[in-house]
């Protein structure tokens, strides 16, 4: 009688390693999968605010053309930025850059829209007039997050007469 008390405690000792191995294996699997989903949600943060970051580099490309087209009565045809170019340089911790680059081809005319129903000069007015439109791709970085926001643009400038190509009052 002895001996086979001896041999359910130890059939019960196996059931019980055998256990608490599998709630182990069970309460790891969970561990992992919310370890996993919790990174990837981080990940996903990281790159919508590193793509903000990049996105708003581009708008102030964007804010520099429209400033240097004011500045230069529209004559904007050959501007660029070709280096990589702080957005605010006088922040120690600026992480945001951008560039500027022609999308018309060099000697090519810039596209022009006409305006219509514009005329000056008076009832019966001849002349012609339209916008023209400079086309340029702006490149938006972020160096902290490693993240690119590209973009095309067409800015336009006028009213300019068609007959003369001169920017007519307003322009």
């Amino acid at each position: 009688m002895h001996k086979n008390k001896k041999n359910t405690i130890n059939s019960q000792g196996g059931f019980a390693f055998i256990a608490a191995l599998l709630a182990t294996l069970l309460i790891t699997s969970l561990v992992v999968l919310i370890f996993s989903l919790t990174t990837r949600d981080v990940r996903v943060s990281i790159k919508s605010a590193g793509e903000k970051m990049a996105a708003s580099a581009a708008e102030s490309a964007i804010q520099q053309l429209i400033l240097q087209s004011d500045n230069s009565n529209g004559l904007i045809s050959n501007y660029v930025v070709g280096t990589a170019t702080a957005v605010n340089p006088s922040n120690p911790n600026n992480t945001g850059y951008y560039t500027i680059s022609n999308n018309t081809p060099p000697g090519n005319v810039p596209a022009s829209r006409p305006i219509s129903g514009y005329a000056m000069g008076g009832t019966g007015a001849t002349q012609s007039w339209s916008d023209k439109i400079y086309n340029k791709s702006v490149q938006g970085t972020d160096s902290r997050y490693n993240s690119e926001f590209d973009l095309d643009i067409g800015i336009a400038y006028g009213p300019i007469d068609m007959s003369t190509q001169q920017p007519g009052a307003g322009g």
